[in-house]
This record gives structure tokens, sequence and C-alpha cells, in this order.
């Protein structure tokens, strides 16, 4: 995969993207970066703004910033950009999830039909596509955050994959799906702490939020389910929490995994990015990636 997590410390990170070195914030790095600041050299550098998004330092010359993308070992690439939060488009500590989505579609003796929420740029609707053996639903509050999936999708070569790409708030949509009665074979989520979606910009907040919407999930993915993954990049969500409520909607015949998403350098200190809950139906078989 085309991203190494190069050193971490003082509450910064540097990462190689494609080549591209990016210096970003990152308030769990409490310890010291093995490397010495002059030895950093990014060509991107985010400095936060108090009560804002913040601005980046540096410049990609137009050739490298079109051509500049994540190529995953999922069967698709994600395009980059330094976008007005810190984000860069990917988030590759999922790199191990994308495959294990790709293997579970791909595993299926028929095709699935997967709920991606909070979709962000596609990754996870992608590595689903990519298996030849699903037709996503890909549910964004962002209207450019849809966009850029859609720019994913064609660069990957999966333009024409059956995939609906919804730009609406998460709950909203989910409400609406479960009053029409229709359902999925597998369900997909990545929740923020906080934002705001849809028309309407509706607020969402994990705390309050997410429990009932895993109960509409419940609905949606009925008795019989392939899979489900949740993942989450808030500290009062740890791996425990969210085996917790995975159990809870009932599905005890499946096989549940769930670990930190961790991202690892050659040397110095492995970095956690958030924690992750998922189960397969045992009859789609079993595979795992390790973190």
């Amino acid at each position: 995969m085309g991203h190494k997590l190069l050193d971490s410390g003082a509450l910064l990170r540097l990462d190689d993207f494609a080549g591209i070195r990016v210096a970003r914030p990152c308030p769990s790095a409490t310890w010291s970066p093995v490397r010495q600041p002059h030895e950093w050299k990014p060509h991107l550098r985010f400095e936060p703004a108090a009560g804002g998004s913040g601005s980046w330092s540096g410049a990609l010359d137009g050739r490298a910033a079109e051509a500049w993308a994540l190529r995953t070992e999922a069967g698709f690439e994600l395009g980059l950009w330094p976008g007005p939060n810190g984000q860069v488009g990917a988030f590759p500590e999922q790199h191990a999830n994308w495959r294990w989505l790709r293997a579970t579609c791909a595993a299926s003796p028929r095709p699935l039909r997967v709920l991606n929420l909070f979709a962000y740029t596609g990754g996870s609707t992608l590595a689903c596509a990519a298996a030849g053996n699903a037709e996503v639903t890909h549910i964004d509050g962002s209207r450019a955050a849809l966009a850029r999936a859609r720019d994913n999708a064609a660069r990957s070569g999966l333009a024409r994959a059956p995939i609906r790409w919804i730009a609406e708030d998460v709950t909203t949509f989910v409400e609406r799906a479960a009053r029409r009665g229709e359902s999925f074979d597998g369900v997909i989520l990545d929740p923020p702490a906080f934002g705001r979606g849809g028309a309407k910009k509706r607020e969402w907040r994990i705390e309050r939020d997410l429990p009932p919407l895993l109960g509409s999930l419940r609905i949606l993915l009925g008795s019989d389910p392939a899979f489900m993954l949740l993942s989450a990049h808030d500290p009062r969500w740890p791996t425990e929490r969210l085996e917790e409520h995975i159990d809870a909607l009932g599905f005890h015949q499946v096989d549940t995994t769930s670990g930190v998403m961790m991202l690892s350098p050659g040397s110095g200190n492995p970095l956690p990015m958030g924690c992750f809950c998922r189960f397969a139906n045992p009859r789609l078989g079993t595979w795992n990636d390790e973190y």
C-alpha cells in the first residue's frame, strides 16, 4: 500500500503518502518522536486554528497534485488532496478492514446488498465493489465527499460498478429505509464524534445517536446478515464498548473480531488510530488480517 507512517510524537504525526510527506497534529501521540524535528522535512504541513479548520503550508506542483493517490491492496485507489480540516482523503488505518471487506464479499455465493454509512471518500465502498459481488449503497452527508468518492470509483475502474451514491444525513436515510422495509446483507459504519449532514445539516453526536442508529440497523439487517463492520476514532468508544453494542444486536451465530486500528512505523511507537468490531456469517468462511 502506498502509505507509511514515518514518525509520531509531541502531538504530531508524519506520514508518507505515495512519496509525499505530510505532517499533521495527532493528539494521541503523547510520546517523543524518534526523528529530530529538522529530519521531518514535510512537503505539506497542517496547522490547526482555534475554533476553526486551519491551514496548510507547503505546496505540490500541478502534475504531482493531480496524480497524488493512495493505491491500496484491496484493488482500488483514493485520490488525495490537502483538505480544510487536516485530512487528505484517506484513512490508511482501515487497510486491514478494506482487505477483509473485499474477501468477505468475494466469499459470498450470491451478490450482497451492502450499506456503507458515513462513507466519506469511498474506501469501504470500493473494497466491496472491487470484489465484483456486491451492490453498495453509499451514504454520506457531504456532497463534496460524495463527489470525491465517485471520482475514486472512476480512477479505480469501478465507475460502472453497482453503487448507489446518496448525499443524505445517515440517521434520516436509515429511518426512511426501515419504514420502507428495505434490507441489507452487510452494513459498514465509521461514525465521527460530531458532525452535521444532509440538506438540513442535521446534527450528529456519537454518544447520543449511535446506540439508536444501531437499533435501526438491526432491523435492516434481518435475521441472517452476512457481515457488519463498526469502527470509531473517538477515545470514548474503545474496543470493549464497540463489542458490547455489537453483541447487543443479538446476532449470536457469527464470528466476531475486534481490535485497535494501528499504524506501525519502521521504528518508534505504533500509533493507535481508533478501534473496530466486525462480524461475519460463518457460511462465508473465515478470513482475518492482523493489525
